[in-house]
């Protein structure tokens, strides 16, 4: 039963995630909860305080393809109730291989159906 080759299937979100808005300070510890190819909505702690228009860089490795993003982006909604705070960021620049990967991510989770190609 307990088979090696199994397929193991592995949740896509939350994501953890890297965040760093200055050199030398230790990252914020976050979660991904959705991502797109514009940029991601993560759940926050809430002991930091994110400003609509900050930029940040983000690191985080997508499951299932684990593939690491490393991408610069911008806050641009905050949402916040009493359970959680939520930040969407829209990513400022991303290389092509960053894009491809969350494309080919999206596709594998079935939350985009198509390949541009």
């Amino acid at each position: 039963m307990n088979d090696q080759n199994a397929v193991k299937k592995i949740a896509p979100y939350p994501i953890p995630a890297d965040v760093m808005k200055a050199e030398g300070q230790p990252p914020l510890k976050e979660s991904i909860v959705k991502l797109t190819e514009i940029g991601f909505i993560m759940r926050v702690d809430a002991h930091h305080f994110y400003k609509i228009g900050e930029d940040y860089t983000i690191l985080f490795q997508l499951p299932v393809l684990s593939t690491s993003i490393q991408a610069h982006g911008k806050v641009i909604k905050t949402y916040s109730n009493p359970r959680e705070h939520l930040v969407e960021i829209h990513f400022r620049s991303l290389g092509d291989r960053e894009r491809g990967a969350i494309h080919n991510f999206l596709v594998k989770i079935g939350q985009q159906t198509h390949q541009h190609e």
